[in-house]
């Protein structure tokens, strides 16, 4: 218990480097959930900023900007200064500029569609595709009544209740992804290497290297712990550093994502982060039997982090990478995962044995790495012996 309570002392010392990293990740996780769930909650048109320069002034004119103005932003200039509007377009204060010519209540009425409007915008933007849609779709309702027989002003009317009728929005999207992770639990679960590689080499490397250093372990072996004593206290004490870290994450996943997190993509991804923590474990078990001094350690935990989450499809989904980055990839771990997530967080149906299988790659991987790092270690002891 001596060497565990040391090697306890020493991990905590480094804590604020991991608090760092799961504070900023956990934070961001938790604006982006709770942005998009404003957003799924949550449904308004999009509305344009109009500027409207009415040079016919008739009810027919009027009409129009009351139907623009409910459907926008609409500000109503008899003499707009063009310099001005142009400029503010230019800074995308106003997004679209129509004038209404002289003549369009007596065009309109008649069934006309020519030369009605003057409009200023930018071209090939948003703005001017969803303008010119609303001015069409009205201009086209109202004229289709016109040359009906209808009267103008039934005319009018009718074609302004028509165009006022509201759509019933539902989202398709979110009521399919309340059967699984959402975008942001599945961003949540993608980028974890990263982090998890990051907290455990920046942490767990400087105490594995204080406790194995010469004056720790020559103090060590003049009392009366043995060996295999001293080496169950370290795997004890990285151990319960790696299981509070993932409770701590999943702790946090559980209150952003709730029930989410205990359905089947859920619980799934969980037991991947298990097989991830146990192969950053050993990778900084390893780190720590190949370094001479603790002064590299976070620039190695930087590198190994981000070349992994680049090469494996981290942070570039695997079908962006060319075929010799992925076929490399296949000899890190972190591709293992990352293909498991994608299996797991499917919208179809999950293959269980395609994803247990990349599971189990990792824990050969960590396995692996885990040997490599003892006989590293076995040979250090027999060098210095």
């Amino acid at each position: 218990m001596q060497v565990f309570k040391a090697f306890t002392k020493i991990v905590l010392n480094r804590c604020f480097i991991a608090l760092l990293y799961a504070g900023i990740f956990i934070a961001i996780s938790f604006l982006i959930t709770f942005k998009q769930s404003d957003a799924f909650d949550k449904f308004s048109g999009e509305k344009l900023t109009m500027t409207i320069s009415d040079l016919d002034d008739t009810p027919e004119s009027r009409e129009l900007i009351d139907y623009l103005s409910k459907k926008n932003k609409v500000t109503v200039d008899s003499h707009p200064d063009n310099d001005k509007l142009l400029l503010n377009m230019f800074y995308q204060k106003t997004d679209f500029m129509l004038t209404i010519k002289e003549g369009y209540g007596s065009r309109i009425s008649t069934g006309q569609t020519n030369d009605l409007f003057q409009c200023s915008y930018i071209e090939g933007s948003y703005a001017q595709s969803m303008a010119q849609n609303q001015i069409d779709k009205y201009v086209k309702t109202l004229t289709a009544y016109i040359r009906g027989g209808m009267d103008r002003e039934i005319a009018l009317n009718t074609a302004s209740e028509l165009m006022d009728t509201e759509a019933d929005v539902t989202f398709l999207g979110n009521e399919t992804e309340k059967q699984g992770m959402t975008g942001s639990g599945k961003a949540f679960f993608r980028y974890m290497p990263y982090i998890f590689i990051g907290m455990m080499i920046s942490t767990l490397v400087p105490a594995l290297m204080i406790m194995n250093g010469k004056k720790i372990k020559a103090r060590t072996n003049a009392s009366c712990i043995s060996p295999s004593k001293q080496f169950m206290g370290i795997l004890l004490g990285t151990v319960i550093y790696a299981m509070v870290v993932w409770l701590i994450f999943m702790a946090a996943a559980a209150a952003m994502f709730g029930g989410e997190l205990f359905q089947v993509q859920g619980i799934l991804s969980m037991i991947n982060t298990i097989a991830l923590m146990s192969v950053t474990l050993a990778i900084a078990l390893l780190t720590a039997n190949l370094l001479r001094s603790s002064k590299p350690v976070d620039m190695v935990a930087t590198t190994v982090g981000l070349g992994m989450s680049f090469l494996c499809g981290v942070f570039v989904p695997l079908e962006y990478l060319s075929n010799g980055v992925k076929t490399f990839a296949h000899a890190l771990p972190v591709y293992w995962y990352v293909r498991a997530s994608e299996t797991a967080l499917t919208d179809g149906n999950i293959n269980m044995g395609e994803f247990f299988a990349y599971v189990g790659i990792q824990f050969v991987f960590a396995f692996a790495i885990l040997l490599a790092a003892l006989l590293i270690s076995r040979k250090k002891r027999r060098a210095l012996n």
